[in-house]
C-alpha cells in the first residue's frame, strides 16, 4: 500500500481463482475520500511506490504477455 501526495492510495490484493486461471493481484486506487477510481489486474504484483510528484510505479512478474509484448521464458518481471 502507498500514497501520494494529494492523498490518493494505492493498494495491492491478491485474487484467487478455480481452476486453471494463475491467481492474480489487483491494484485499486481510493481517492483521498474513500471513493475507489479504478483497478489494474496482473499475475503477480510485488510492490507498489509513489513519489514526490504522484505518480505510481508497480514491480512483479508475469506467467503471460503483458501489454502486447511476447512472453519469453516461463516468467518475465516488469
Amino acid at each position: 500500500m502507498t500514497t501520494d501526495p494529494t492523498g490518493n492510495v494505492y493498494i495491492v490484493s491478491r485474487i484467487t481463482s478455480a481452476g486453471n486461471s494463475p491467481i492474480t493481484s489487483e491494484l485499486t486506487k481510493y481517492s483521498s475520500s474513500g471513493v475507489k477510481e479504478w483497478a489494474l489486474q496482473r499475475t503477480s504484483i510485488s510492490a507498489v511506490v509513489s513519489d514526490a510528484s504522484g505518480n505510481v510505479y508497480i514491480s512483479g512478474d508475469t506467467q503471460q504477455a503483458l501489454d502486447g509484448n511476447i512472453l519469453v521464458g516461463l516468467r518475465d518481471a516488469y
